[in-house]
């Protein structure tokens, strides 16, 4: 008995001791990047990050299993086909990227690391993943976009620490029910995969904030609603290209979202419940048949970006001009013709994106947008700019090419904003 008490005790300051090594990340910020191995090998006892990106390894040598203290590894956009067995030494690594390499599986070896937290995949060639995936514990990040995955395995949902998962891009037909046990899961990413169905198990994913289920064009666009209907945490929402009809009304029950991405997705109208989201940060609608804005549209209060490229807007609601922090607009190819003559109270715009339009003239307000850099007008038929325009000192890069503007008043312009970038 006494002698198992002893061995008890040991193994204690075992584990004890191999914990030390694990620093914190503000403790991590203050050690050494290594960018060499065989330097790391000098000093294997100081070595906690390991950066051999962009070195075109086709091998990684067995070495690197003398380096017991390693935390981070990063072997990003290399030629790596396989990973050495020798790498589940690493018991304290827990960030391992292997995005941009011609790896065809996961090893198993990568799955005896008890304090691994981050596994980045992207961009290989991985086919399955292996059946003993739930055996890293502390898991929170797994990024496998852009493989040739087929198929999930159940106990992925066991990986009961996830917090990203990252499954675009791949070939999977299916979302076991097992996913629906990860409790701390927040994003979650499916995007550009043939699913057909979604399980039930899917809407007990109450913590998800980010989800992006664009290009899942074989998917029901009512299972698409459906899912993000049940999701009350919602903070950026990918819809891309999922054929939507129309976007449902319930779309303003999102009171937390801050992005929303609805590309190539819907038809010529948006409903009006849209502008009750008052959060919202950033609005992308590229590529749509958008003819009209809700004339509430001043209504999001906290809207910073907006892009509504490529589709078929006529006009701009009077309210537009009542958005207080817009600071990016990109309204390129459209059908527009004028701008609101308010729209010079959108004192905090720094880049406008105006060209391939049907405007003729320039309202005088925009003058009055004290942090203006960029505006592109070209391909517009305007034959004139406001007088204004010669006090825009604040000016870097004006674009009035494919316009009708003479030469004449290029010059002038020219002359009068000698440090702004103006083509013509």
């Amino acid at each position: 008995m006494r002698l198992f008490i002893t061995i008890l005790s040991l193994f204690s300051l075992y584990l004890k001791t191999n914990a030390q090594y694990l620093l914190s990340g503000k403790e991590l910020e203050q050690t050494k990047t290594f960018r060499d191995l065989e330097e790391a090998l000098k000093t294997p006892e100081f070595v906690y990050i390991l950066d051999l990106r962009s070195q075109n390894l086709e091998n990684l040598p067995a070495s690197i299993g003398r380096l017991p203290k390693l935390q981070r590894l990063y072997l990003q956009s290399n030629n790596l086909r396989e990973i050495p067995s020798v790498i589940g030494k690493l018991q304290n690594l827990q960030v391992l990227q292997l995005e941009k390499n011609q790896l065809k599986s996961i090893s198993n070896a990568i799955l005896e690391l008890p304090n691994l937290e981050v596994l980045e995949l992207r961009y290989n060639m991985i086919k399955e993943l292996p059946k003993k995936l739930s055996k890293l514990k502390m898991l929170k990040v797994l990024d496998l976009r852009d493989n040739q995955i087929s198929k999930l395995p159940e106990n992925i949902g066991e990986l009961l620490s996830l917090e990203i998962l990252e499954l675009a891009y791949n070939n999977i037909l299916k979302i076991p029910n097992g996913l629906g046990n990860l409790k701390k899961l927040y994003s979650l990413n499916l995007a550009g995969n043939p699913l057909r169905m979604l399980p039930v198990s899917v809407y007990n994913l109450k913590t998800i904030r980010i989800l992006d289920m664009s290009h899942t064009k074989k998917l029901h666009p009512a299972l698409v609603v459906e899912f993000a209907y049940m999701l009350p945490e919602l903070e950026e929402l990918y819809w891309d290209a999922c054929q939507l009809v129309e976007i449902p009304a319930f779309i303003g029950n999102f009171k937390k979202l801050k992005k929303l991405c609805l590309n190539e997705a819907f038809g010529p109208e948006l409903p009006n419940e849209i502008c009750l989201l008052e959060n919202l940060q950033e609005l992308e609608l590229n590529n749509a048949q958008l003819e009209l804005l809700p004339s509430n549209f001043g209504d999001l209060k906290s809207l910073k970006k907006l892009s509504i490229q490529h589709a078929l807007l006529k006009e701009l609601p009077e309210s537009f001009s009542k958005l207080p922090v817009l600071e990016w607009l990109n309204l390129e190819e459209n059908r527009l013709q004028k701008l609101p003559n308010n729209f010079g109270e959108l004192k905090l715009l720094r880049s406008i994106y105006l060209n391939n339009n049907l405007m003729t003239k320039i309202p005088e307000s925009i003058c009055n947008i004290p942090n203006l850099r960029l505006l592109e007008l070209q391909y517009n038929p305007i034959e004139n700019l406001p007088t204004c325009f010669m006090q825009m000192q604040q000016l870097s890069i004006l674009y009035i090419n494919n316009t009708k503007i003479s030469n004449e008043d290029f010059e002038k312009l020219q002359e009068q904003l000698p440090y702004t970038n103006i083509q013509h």
